[in-house]
């Protein structure tokens, strides 16, 4: 998926028209005919907030739909996926041949089943952007977007009712999503469409680590290097430790086409040790979250992951690491710890650089810069009680110093969260998901001012994505991170 326009003329008319002063001076060409197209409208039965459009034209037009939330890639005759339409209303579907409208056709949606819980919009309106979220409901069993209005344009479902409490968005236009509810990652297509799901078993006697369960905190796309179409996603195995059960993450890389496992690891190593499969790794540091009575053996309780590849073609995974207040960098290469960022970690820095019980890092280049953009929850943060940021930092991994660039504030979430950076580059959108209300707020970047603010009813959000379009959700995978 990705941008398209549509071309225009000044005069578009089915059976054609020309131009000019029909009494005197020269006669004009007359304007380019629309082909003749055939429609039907089907609904999508994995997707209340879409429609399948079987579009008849002759061999090699090439067909767009265009409405108020975008328009669909260009393609040939035959199904056209559209996506995007508000429940209860009814919309005018322009169909493009060629660049020249060809026919309108009007889609009536039915309206929102009872008891969809509701959102109040504030702020400025950018037509077309949509923001997507993980449900409404702690159990995650709705992945949703919304347009800037707050109304829903898009839902999807697991069809078992399993929770998918992170989606990821893939460039293909598909969908993976990892959930609460069972020990799986499953695939979507872009219809909604459930195509292909592995549960924590699959993997056993593929990987070279032990895998207990699949988490539910993180999968990401990999859109270049040596796994570029791979997915990658976070586990969970216990080992006993001096007789103590101490729970630590893994990861593991695969093919969402044939399950094939392509890399794997684990902070435990080989079990039965009694060590992590790095000395930089410590089991015995509670970080901040040790300040809290019971940590049930989570004493490192991973909830992010990143993939970095550096113009020498070297591979990095950044793991972020709640519990220890830590981004550690692995390489794939050796299984090693290149590095760990933050207190007390390997970076030179000011104490406002250091992060507490972090969330969702998002890493860019901007300038030939490493820039780490950061949901900073500030649990447990010494001197401080109940306030959360979100804050940039500039990274330097030659000289291994950090610096503070911007950070906005004024909430408090103790769990979840989650920020990212606009495709414009100028603003900030974050959610802060454990809080009642739970809210998503838009800001612009780095000056902070507040620009959209969307308040919900129920339960944790722990995740937000935007997108320009509900067609070009690819956007993500376009820019340098």
């Amino acid at each position: 998926m990705g941008r398209f326009l549509v071309a225009t003329t000044v005069c578009v008319l089915t059976i054609g028209c020309t131009a000019g002063d029909k009494g005197s001076g020269p006669a004009e060409s007359p304007a380019p005919v629309a082909v003749t197209v055939t429609v039907t409208v089907t609904k999508n039965p994995h997707n209340p907030f879409s429609r399948i459009l079987d579009v008849s034209a002759p061999e090699g037009t090439i067909l767009q739909v265009v409405h108020t939330m975008g328009s669909t890639p260009p393609q040939g005759p035959g199904e056209i996926l559209v996506l995007g339409l508000a429940a209860g209303m009814t919309h005018s579907l322009e169909i493009v041949a060629d660049g020249l409208l060809a026919k309108t056709v009007e889609v009536t949606t039915d309206p929102l089943p009872a008891g969809w819980p509701t959102c109040e919009v504030e702020g400025e309106l950018v037509e077309q952007e949509v923001v997507c979220t993980n449900g409404k409901s702690a159990e995650g069993k709705v992945y949703h977007c919304v347009d800037k209005a707050g109304r829903p344009v898009w839902s999807l479902r697991h069809p078992d009712g399993v929770s998918i409490v992170t989606v990821r968005s893939l460039p293909d236009g598909g969908f993976a999503a990892v959930g609460a509810s069972s020990s799986l990652v499953a695939f979507f297509n872009a219809r909604g469409e459930r195509t292909a799901e592995y549960v924590h078993t699959w993997f056993s006697g593929k990987t070279r680590f032990d895998h207990h369960t699949i988490d539910m905190h993180e999968v990401i796309a990999i859109a270049e290097g040596k796994w570029a179409g791979a997915v990658a996603f976070l586990t969970a195995t216990i080992d006993t430790i001096d007789g103590e059960e101490l729970l630590a993450p893994g990861i593991i890389v695969m093919d969402p086409q044939t399950g094939a496992v392509l890399w794997d690891w684990l902070a435990h190593g080989q079990l039965g040790d009694g060590t992590p499969i790095d000395p930089a790794i410590d089991f015995t540091r509670d970080g901040s979250f040790g300040q809290q009575e019971d940590t049930e053996g989570d004493v490192l309780h991973a909830n992010a992951l990143l993939h970095r590849l550096y113009p020498d073609g070297h591979e990095e995974l950044w793991l972020s690491l709640r519990h220890q207040d830590w981004i550690i960098s692995i390489n794939p290469e050796t299984d090693g710890v290149n590095w760990r960022l933050g207190v007390d970690g390997d970076f030179e820095g000011p104490d406002v650089a250091w992060f507490h019980q972090q969330h969702a890092p998002e890493v860019r280049v901007q300038d030939g810069e490493t820039r780490l953009l950061i949901f900073d929850n500030g649990v447990y943060h010494p001197g401080k009680t109940g306030e959360s940021r979100v804050v940039e930092l500039a990274i330097d991994e030659e000289a291994m110093t950090v610096e503070h660039v911007a950070e906005v504030g004024g909430f408090y979430a103790f769990g979840a969260g989650d920020a990212d950076l606009l495709h414009d580059g100028e603003r900030l959108q974050f959610v802060v998901g454990w809080d009642e209300p739970t809210k998503i707020v838009e800001v612009s970047w780095p000056d902070g001012e507040e620009l959209w603010r969307m308040t919900c009813d129920g339960g944790v959000l722990y995740r937000v994505n935007s997108f320009p379009n509900i067609y070009d959700r690819a956007w993500w995978y376009d820019v340098e991170r």
